[in-house]
């Protein structure tokens, strides 16, 4: 039986993503001004469940994507003409879209990342405000 590492998972991560840190600049490697936060989140994440690779995959994929995105979002998209920087936005929109679908992965096995607002009827029963009356 397999089971996921912190190890592991980051040289999965560095091969997933090479090409992305490379156009955003960042470093892969298993520390702070890499992707070191991003495996930390992944790993609490999984938890106890190292055996389930596929999640790990999907977590792991959507913490790296999510630091990524923070970097391409840093940087402006317009020229000093204000004409939009097509490069730039395709970046930012592929990777979003990239940690979507990790995101989505990562449900299908079990492990929700984004939080997903629910309405519903609230019943709350008030009988205990006011007593009925005894005889």
């Amino acid at each position: 039986m397999t089971t996921i590492t912190r190890a592991g998972l980051a040289d999965y991560l560095a091969v997933m993503f090479a090409a992305l840190a490379e156009e955003a600049g960042i470093d892969l490697a298993d520390t702070p001004g890499g992707i070191g936060y991003a495996l930390d989140q992944a790993m609490a994440d999984i938890g106890d469940d190292t055996a389930n690779v596929v999640a790990a995959y999907a977590i792991g994929e959507y913490h790296t994507a999510r630091r990524i995105l923070l970097v391409l979002a840093s940087r402006p998209d317009f020229d000093a003409t204000a004409i939009q920087s097509s490069r730039r936005s395709q970046l930012y929109a592929m990777t979003r879209d990239l940690m979507e679908q990790a995101a989505t992965r990562a449900a299908a096995t079990g492990h929700a990342l984004e939080n997903v607002a629910t309405a519903g009827v609230l019943t709350w029963i008030t009988d205990w405000i006011e007593p009925e009356a005894t005889t």
